[in-house]
């Protein structure tokens, strides 16, 4: 009896079949084609890769039988089931081929959060909702309904600070009456923009921030009837909440400290940690975000600085806290990949929640947690495409 042989056709061969959108058997049941959605263009005008995280994620994707297509927000088009984008290319190695191809099983959104806020991924979110196509990761509530969820969990591990919306310069007024100081935030805003340190100094009240619109610092000794006239114009500009301050351990010079803990899902789906990153205030300052002076810290000079009550401190309790919530939030966002977390540590070791991230930026984080990122960020959009219904 004759010997039959499944011919499975060469790399480059499905891939073209991927671009036209057509393939069978084999070659069609096995390739996955994931999308990365970015306003960043992985190569040069010649296709060498100028950045290596998506040439990562891109091989990362081959290595598992998938292609992966990198492509801007605005470059697909969901009429004629197409995108624009760019692919690892066959022949040349560290180089990218820019192609038209189908529309991806799956889309990992890596867009700039600035980007995001003004609007620019609501099409493609639109569009992949109408094709099915599951978007990692999803806007997700902000500031005060995530105070809210987090506190309606009180099981999840975490407290969280007395928080309200500002309805005007009474609301932080009367916080300053049973707190010394209070944040006062805006509900989108991002990399410590706008965050003000309220302070009441005797009668008058000390006015701080590291970032504030088009002046940089911020830094007002105001008296009441002065403080309720501020807040109020700037609570007219956008929606704020008021926090009280949580008491964070410090360093020296009034540093203080807090944590930015990572988690991604798997491809099984299920959440791990990607790393643990201390960041430190500058002297005196208000928030840890490094474009507003923040910096890294090191978990060995932060234990020596708390004295003999160092010893106590622990990332377990950040680490599986930060995994129990995301498991909550994730039931609500099924697509929710990635999650960064702003905790910060007491005295006593226990985890308070300042915010969570749905796109914690990379330059945070060591290299190891960066590959470990990238393969988690493949690992799951894969899971995603393969959970398919229509596939």
């Amino acid at each position: 009896m004759a010997q039959t042989h499944t011919v499975v056709p060469a790399y480059h061969e499905v891939r073209a079949k991927i671009a036209r959108g057509v393939g069978e058997g084999l070659a069609l049941s096995r390739q996955l084609l994931l999308g990365v959605a970015t306003t960043v263009v992985p190569c040069d005008r010649q296709g060498a890769t100028v950045s290596r995280f998506f040439e990562r994620l891109a091989r990362l994707a081959r290595e598992r039988g998938d292609e992966m297509v990198i492509f801007h927000p605005e470059h697909i088009d969901f009429a004629s089931r197409r995108v624009t984008g760019y692919h690892l290319a066959d022949e040349v190695p560290g180089h990218f081929v820019k192609e038209q191809m189908r529309l991806p099983d799956a889309i990992y959104e890596n867009v700039y959060v600035h980007l995001v806020v003004r609007g620019m991924t609501r099409h493609l979110r639109q569009g992949a909702r109408a094709h099915g196509i599951p978007y990692f990761n999803p806007v997700i509530h902000g500031k005060w309904t995530m105070h809210r969820f987090v506190q309606a969990h009180p099981d999840c591990g975490m407290l969280v600070p007395e928080t309200h919306p500002v309805q005007s310069g009474k609301t932080v007024h009367e916080m300053l009456t049973r707190y010394p100081a209070v944040y006062v935030k805006p509900v989108g805003g991002y990399g410590g923009l706008g965050v003000m340190r309220i302070r009441k100094l005797g009668t008058d009240y000390q006015v701080d921030a590291d970032r504030f619109g088009s002046h940089g610092h911020l830094h007002k000794l105001l008296s009441e009837v002065q403080l309720h006239a501020f807040v109020n114009k700037v609570a007219r500009r956008t929606t704020h909440i008021v926090q009280q301050q949580i008491p964070l351990i410090h360093l020296s010079g009034a540093r203080k400290v807090d944590f930015r803990v990572v988690v991604q899902r798997d491809g099984q789906g299920e959440w791990q940690v990607v790393g643990v990153v201390p960041k430190v205030t500058a002297e005196n300052g208000v928030v840890t975000n490094l474009v507003a002076g923040g910096s890294r810290g090191s978990w060995a000079d932060i234990v020596q600085a708390q004295g003999p009550d160092g010893a106590r401190l622990s990332r377990e309790p950040m680490e599986t806290a930060a995994c129990r919530l995301a498991q909550l939030l994730s039931r609500r966002y099924p697509t929710l990949g990635i999650l960064g977390y702003d905790v910060g540590l007491d005295d006593k070791n226990r985890v308070w929640l300042i915010e969570v991230n749905p796109k914690p930026a990379r330059s945070l984080l060591t290299t190891e947690m960066r590959n470990r990122s990238a393969r988690l960020a493949v690992d799951f959009t894969h899971y995603l495409a393969s959970q398919r219904s229509d596939r």
